[in-house]
């Protein structure tokens, strides 16, 4: 059952699963939805409750402004919701474009966390590109371009493909989410919403250090949207004793029944 949230005229909705005395915070990827997490009960519902949230523009969740949220937004959006609930620590799960939110949570809310689990996530690394698509003139420009061209954008990646720059696998999830213009607007409102929500890898790197946060990544040898490669490097910058790297014989899709088989049993 839906339950909701509302702050500062921001509608958060989230769903509550399992029945344990200790709560998982958890965020869904991209053009997913909270109730993805209900897998997770099987696994760890007799010890925590999960709060799965729908990320804005997601099920119910709704952004009521037209600026980008901030890191400030969030602090006061979670801190209402928290005091609602009645949570005072919690561990993250977090999957892909989730990953990015967990990583702010990280930052705002350090002495509450206890664990961090993320799978195949997103915000491993500092990507000067998409911030120059997101703050730059010429990013708006291409922007732009990119909601009312998919004619021109669709041949493109399909050039690519044949000329084997793109792998397949990335080129059927770029197809996937670009197919017609709705879909495009969808992708633009929820990166223009996020756009300001970037934690950079040092200060994640101090934080989970300076609290001794342990911090589980699960990723798919296969993927091609996160890369097992991208995940290693930034492995490596962690102290060992806080940081254990999973890799799953699997895709970018890590939340189905199959692989969290491989994870938890």
């Amino acid at each position: 059952m839906p339950l909701f949230s509302s702050s500062n005229g921001h509608q958060v909705e989230y769903f509550v699963f399992g029945k344990g005395s200790k709560w998982i915070v958890a965020f869904h990827g991209f053009g997913q939805h909270a109730n993805d997490f209900k897998i997770f009960e099987k696994y760890f519902g007799e010890e925590f409750k999960i709060l799965s949230i729908n990320l804005f523009h997601h099920g119910e969740s709704r952004f009521n402004s037209s600026q980008s949220i901030t890191k400030e937004d969030l602090k006061i959006i979670f801190e209402d919701l928290f005091n609602l609930i009645g949570i005072s620590d919690f561990s993250i799960f977090a999957y892909s474009i989730g990953a990015r939110v967990a990583f702010s949570l990280l930052e705002l809310f350090p002495e509450k966390i206890k664990t961090l689990k993320l799978f195949a996530p997103d915000g491993l690394e500092n990507n000067y590109w998409i911030k120059a698509l997101n703050f730059t003139f010429f990013g708006q420009i291409i922007y732009k371009g990119f909601i009312s061209g998919g004619d021109l954008i669709i041949p493109i990646l399909n050039a690519l493909k044949k000329s084997k720059l793109l792998d397949q696998k990335l080129h059927q999830f770029a197809l996937i989410n670009i197919e017609n213009k709705q879909k495009r607007k969808f992708i633009q409102k929820v990166w223009m919403t996020y756009r300001n929500i970037f934690t950079d890898a040092k200060n994640i790197k101090i934080t989970i250090e300076k609290n001794k946060i342990n911090l589980d990544l699960y990723i798919g040898i296969y993927d091609k949207v996160i890369p097992a490669k991208k995940a290693k490097k930034f492995a490596k910058k962690i102290d060992s004793r806080l940081l254990k790297l999973h890799l799953i014989g699997a895709g970018h899709n890590l939340l189905n029944e199959k692989n969290l088989a491989k994870m938890f049993n």
